[in-house]
């Protein structure tokens, strides 16, 4: 066997890869010749004229075999809407799971695939009775695909993976502040000190000012806890999806990061930077002690004042996360599914990404559901019907793409076959046939080369036929 044929079998090479090497498939074609595999054909009445006749191989096949033959997953070209959609909804899953702390999935190309195939245990077509989401008591029979679990990124039970999130830190922050601040008098949390009267007659009573242990502790606890929440909302601010080609969303999440970045971490290190305690009071006595102005002792952490304005940037925070919250719900909208008929509504982008699993699916065989069968054939054309209509539709105004015409060299400039349909500001996905789909953004064109706003890494290459797309 040829070694493109090898390489087919095996998985190593997908695609179409003579397009630009004509010799390369000669070369190929000559391998088969001549290892005596290739069986010429016998032409018979070769002096008949066939100039302007053609011939259609799967009319042949029709009449030989009586049917056309079977097809398969179509595993390059078909996911592009998919993997659009996708990574716009991955990108707010990735922020949302900071402040609710559920930790969502998205589908792969293995799930898709073992759902083309009604496999155990795949999330689209569930099928394994014992061993069904909660949601349907027998095996999922419908011509859509099922949308409760991981069209919604959950996992196949229906439930989330949890995370640390914010609010749960938060609260934690301001159980330890009550907790201060309802044991320690102002004096106390100013000084880390307190003061005890020891009676001992017929001595005089003995006054004593002492290091409060506890509060120490109390404190260097709260000290901790506020140093993680820094460091969960600068992952967080991370996280923050800021390119999104629609204005709305995106100076939302500009201003989800700049309430991080610009508002709550600078209260945060600024009620890090003051003293713990300041015990220069002077007292020696318990009456002079409990009855000194601790504000006269300047910032310190737990000083009313100090600590007033940090539990005000908290306080602030909070309400921010629960507006961020429902603006984040708001862009992934709602996604139900009549669990009688298949029928699915809503709204926002799992409703849109659906669409495009549900496009996919049907593309994968024509129907991932047997239309063939006797039981269900009126209700089969009807969905077969629909799936054209709705796979016209989609595909009228999917994507504009652009192939590389040499690899990335880990700089921003792609030199590109063609730039056309691209201007500067717009956001693309890059993505080759063995590396992962990035999102950058176009800050410049000069003729075909492409200027993106960050590197595109070398490992994406022509010769994996690179290419660039974005929304039509």
């Amino acid at each position: 066997m040829s070694n493109i044929a090898n390489l087919y079998n095996n998985g190593g090479l997908t695609g179409w890869a003579g397009k630009d090497n004509p010799q390369f498939v000669e070369d190929q074609f000559n391998l088969i010749k001549d290892d005596g595999s290739f069986k010429p054909l016998r032409i018979v009445g070769a002096s008949r004229d066939t100039k302007g006749k053609k011939l259609m191989l799967y009319e042949v096949v029709r009449k030989v075999l009586g049917r056309d033959t079977d097809n398969y997953p179509q595993e390059i070209g078909d996911c592009v809407s998919f993997g659009a959609k996708n990574s716009l909804v991955v990108a707010y899953e990735n922020e949302i799971k900071f402040l609710d702390g559920n930790i969502r999935i998205a589908p792969t190309e293995t799930d898709f695939l073992n759902s083309a195939n009604l496999l155990s245990g795949n999330y689209f077509y569930p099928i394994t009775q014992g061993s069904l989401p909660p949601s349907i008591s027998v095996p999922w029979n419908k011509t859509k695909p099922f949308a409760l679990n991981i069209a919604l990124g959950k996992k196949y039970n229906e439930t989330y993976d949890t995370t640390t999130s914010e609010p749960s830190v938060i609260s934690q922050i301001t159980s330890a502040i009550s907790s201060i601040e309802s044991t320690y008098l102002a004096i106390e949390r100013v000084t880390g000190q307190t003061c005890t009267t020891v009676t001992n007659p017929p001595n005089p009573p003995t006054d004593t000012i002492s290091t409060l242990t506890a509060l120490h502790n109390a404190l260097a606890d709260l000290v901790t806890k506020v140093q993680n929440w820094k460091s969960l909302i600068q992952s967080e601010s991370s996280s923050i999806y800021t390119s999104d080609s629609n204005t709305s969303r995106k100076n939302e999440s500009i201003a989800a990061k700049n309430n991080i970045d610009l508002t709550v971490i600078p209260a945060i290190n600024t009620w890090l930077a003051y003293s713990n305690f300041n015990t220069a009071h002077g007292q020696t006595t318990c009456v002079g002690f409990f009855a000194y102005n601790p504000t006269l002792l300047g910032a310190t952490k737990l000083q009313a004042t100090q600590l007033n304005a940090f539990k005000t940037a908290i306080s602030n925070r909070s309400a921010f996360i629960l507006s961020r919250l429902g603006q984040l719900n708001g862009y992934f909208g709602s996604l139900s599914q009549d669990l009688n008929s298949g029928d699915v509504s809503g709204s926002g982008l799992y409703y849109d990404r659906y669409q495009t699993i549900n496009l996919r699916l049907n593309l994968l065989n024509g129907s991932l559901i047997d239309y063939n069968s006797y039981d269900k054939a009126i209700a089969a054309q009807e969905d077969q019907k629909a799936s054209i209509l709705s796979a016209t539709s989609t595909y009228a105004s999917i994507v504009k793409a652009a192939k590389f015409i040499s690899s990335a060299t880990g700089t921003e400039y792609v030199q590109m076959e063609s730039v056309s349909d691209f201007s500067v500001g717009d956001q693309v996905y890059i993505v080759t046939d063995t590396q992962e789909e990035i999102v950058r953004n176009i800050v410049e064109i000069n003729n075909k080369r492409v200027k993106f706003g960050q590197p595109v890494p070398a490992k994406y290459r022509e010769t994996d036929y690179g290419r660039m797309y974005k929304d039509a």
